[in-house]
């Protein structure tokens, strides 16, 4: 979709319908006017970084009554170009927290205290991968231990789940847990 509508401010209905339907990004008061106001933000703006996210947040907000991180960060995430952000999902704070040993967070700036976190532990575990892999470790990991917790995920991915017995019966799976 990037390369058919490359500007954050083009097709913005049409990317908002993908991450809403494809990624669960719970936009249930999507409206006209947090189309127009999307699109109008993404040229105006000027944030770079996680303030780029943040600004976001802000700016549906008012027509959402929500602030959802979960949206912003995968539209700025997949759709601005050069963004180098990491998607904020609950599996992926979870995990991330539980890594660290930090609280979760909800509050004032709560993406960057995310980014924070995700930077450090880049650092801590010196990985040299870009966020848009770890992002997919984050969200399997953290899908695994939901399950395991009893949460439902997915379909294809409990699928896989139930299957799943131990680092011999599925090895790729166990290596993204760090069971291998």
């Amino acid at each position: 979709m990037r390369r058919g509508f490359p500007r954050p401010e083009d097709a913005v209905d049409l990317k908002i319908d993908v991450l809403d339907k494809e990624y669960s990004t719970h936009i249930e008061a999507r409206t006209v006017a947090v189309s127009i106001r999307l699109a109008a933000w993404a040229v105006k703006t000027t944030a770079t970084g996680p303030d780029l996210v943040e600004e976001l947040v802000n700016e549906i907000q008012q027509d959402t009554m929500e602030r959802n991180y979960v949206f912003a960060s995968k539209y700025v995430s997949l759709f601005f170009p050069n963004s180098n952000l990491p998607i904020m999902d609950s599996r992926a704070e979870d995990m991330v927290n539980s890594h660290l040993g930090s609280p979760e967070w909800k509050g004032p700036k709560e993406y960057h205290i995310f980014y924070q976190r995700i930077t450090t532990l880049r650092q801590t575990a010196n990985l040299t991968c870009d966020f848009a892999e770890l992002d997919k470790y984050l969200w399997i990991a953290g899908s695994f231990w939901a399950y395991v917790g009893g949460v439902k995920v997915c379909k294809w991915v409990s699928g896989r789940f139930e299957k799943y017995d131990g680092p011999q019966s599925d090895p790729t799976l166990a290596t993204l847990l760090g069971k291998a």
